[in-house]
């Protein structure tokens, strides 16, 4: 894969962050410890006909769970079969259109 292809390192004082059209195909709790202020969470074109990937992204049951704060959660364009399971109680918004 070319591009990013897991969830660096990042400030635990991050509000917002776009992981958009890379090649993160699998998410799971350890990728997101840690960023207990981020509120919005793109995530949008990671496996589709203008980013083609061997499969389709892979959200783990309870892997956002820990974002307590997220409120907006974007996922188009991912090649996803299912909703994510075990969701922030926090999410008002929820995105998964052209899957």
């Amino acid at each position: 894969p070319i591009g990013i292809t897991t969830v660096p390192a990042l400030p635990s004082s991050l509000v917002s962050l776009s992981l958009s059209r890379t090649s993160i195909l699998v998410l799971d709790p350890t990728h997101f410890t840690g960023l207990h202020a981020l509120r919005f969470l793109y995530m949008d074109g990671n496996c589709y006909y203008k980013n083609p990937c061997p499969r389709a992204l892979e959200v783990a049951p309870g892997a956002l769970l820990g974002l307590g704060n997220l409120t907006h959660l974007s996922l188009k364009y991912n090649n996803l079969t299912e909703v994510p399971r075990h969701l922030p109680p926090s999410l008002d918004t929820l995105l998964c259109s052209y899957n």
